[in-house]
């Protein structure tokens, strides 16, 4: 027994003596990179955790996306505005100063407080769009001129910047826009804008995502948008199928169906006047895309709200319902005027202009069931949201990122503030167990 005694407190010295920080490590490292959680305690999983913000900029911290690495770093991308102005939902301009940010997290709570720029501080870009393929983080951005009016004959540049350590190091921004293969695109215009948020690995590999066009001038309505991927991890980019807007911007490819067909989505294009661009609502546009190259038809869904002008996000999941296996897609999305009452007010009640809400779809995107219109912050969950982004983790949790504001409306009388806010939830606790994740 003596023995025993002597050999543990031999061990606390020699821990204790290299250091408290080396004694508590490996409890450290098991906690970080092990955030993986099971079914049973996604019944309870509803986190919430602010990234980044300003108060002194309206909309300075914009565009979210969120991904996971292989090795288990939770990745926020996002755009920071040098000189936020709140009627340009388009940031770059070809003025304006601005870059892409990332914050990473190691245990799926709390982030880097210092955000790391990618692609390098040589030029200004915005908007990104995010994948992870292997270990290679892939970001598209928007940088020069944008939709800005600069030279009748200045072409937008649409740039790449890569990953291998998991968002610590990136490539400088290398430009994609190939006028040989966007040639059949810039026949008829040459401003181009990523549509920010995640992108979408196909099953075969392959990189989608969206990004919309107009012709030269002062006018930011998109005529259009068009299909672009990569078959080599992110490396060369190829125009795919295109499709013509009416009242709309933003398209984003929702989710690769099982049919092989993409569901893509726009939402409504809001006027330049601040309390039109940040909190009207309109119908969403819906598409489906028969393949990359392929015809691209309207489609009409049912049981979905009105959306804001800002973006939505999709992500498929399996789960459950009464005992029955489903394969399912998720919508992130806004519902106009939800009620909420403030414990804190005396019980006083009001309306979200634009509640961060979820729907799931059984049947490929042809009727959507509201989850919850009740995303972000917790209760009395009274603050606004414009652009998001989700992602479904390999562990089946649902974690978001999302712009949230300051209030239950946005306006720019008192100077308020998007702030860059995630959320990871699980699918049983956000439907109160209506719904239960098993698999990916």
């Amino acid at each position: 027994m003596l023995k025993k005694y002597i050999l543990f407190f031999a061990l606390i010295y020699i821990l204790t003596g290299c250091g408290t920080d080396y004694m508590l490590s490996s409890f450290y490292l098991r906690k970080d990179f092990t955030w993986p959680t099971s079914p049973s305690e996604q019944k309870s999983l509803n986190y919430y955790k602010h990234v980044d913000g300003d108060l002194t900029k309206f909309n300075g911290y914009t565009s979210p996306s969120i991904l996971a690495t292989p090795a288990n770093y939770l990745l926020v991308i996002y755009e920071i505005r040098d000189i936020p102005i709140y009627t340009k939902v388009y940031g770059v301009d070809g003025s304006s100063d601005m870059g892409v940010y990332v914050a990473i997290s190691k245990n799926a709570e709390t982030f880097s407080a210092t955000p790391i720029r990618v692609g390098g501080i040589a030029d200004d870009y915005g908007s990104p769009v995010s994948f992870v393929k292997g270990n290679r983080v892939v970001v598209l951005a928007t940088g020069g001129i944008g939709f800005g009016n600069g030279k009748a004959d200045e072409i937008t540049k649409i740039s790449v910047s890569i990953s291998t350590n998991n968002g610590y190091n990136w490539t400088a921004w290398t430009n994609v826009i190939d006028t040989n293969i966007f040639k059949p695109l810039l026949a008829k215009a040459n401003r181009f804008y990523t549509n920010p948020g995640n992108g979408t690995v196909l099953v075969n590999g392959t990189l989608v995502c969206m990004i919309d066009y107009k012709a030269n001038g002062a006018d930011t309505t998109p005529a259009g948008a068009a299909i672009i991927y990569s078959t080599d991890n992110g490396i060369t980019w190829q125009l795919g199928s295109t499709l013509t807007y009416s009242g709309h911007r933003w398209a984003r490819v929702i989710a690769e169906r099982t049919d092989g067909k993409l569901l893509i989505a726009a939402v409504p294009n809001t006027t330049r006047n601040v309390d039109n661009i940040y909190n009207s609502n309109g119908a969403l546009a819906w598409y489906m895309a028969d393949s990359l190259n392929g015809n691209i038809s309207s489609f009409q869904p049912s049981g979905l709200p009105n959306n804001s002008g800002g973006s939505i996000a999709g992500d498929r999941i399996q789960y459950s319902e009464n005992g029955r296996s489903k394969s399912g897609i998720l919508l992130l999305h806004s519902t106009p005027n939800r009620d909420y009452k403030n414990p804190g007010a005396g019980g006083a009640t009001g309306k979200v202009k634009n509640a961060m809400s979820m729907s799931i779809s059984s049947d490929e995107g042809q009727t959507w069931t509201l989850i919850t219109n009740a995303i972000g912050q917790q209760e009395p969950y009274d603050k606004t949201s414009f652009r998001q982004s989700m992602k479904v983790l390999k562990d089946g949790s649902i974690v978001t990122c999302i712009e949230e504001g300051d209030k239950n409306v946005i306006n720019d009388t008192s100077n308020q503030p998007f702030f860059i806010v995630y959320k990871r939830m699980g699918l049983s606790a956000l439907s109160d167990g209506k719904y239960s994740y098993e698999g990916l």
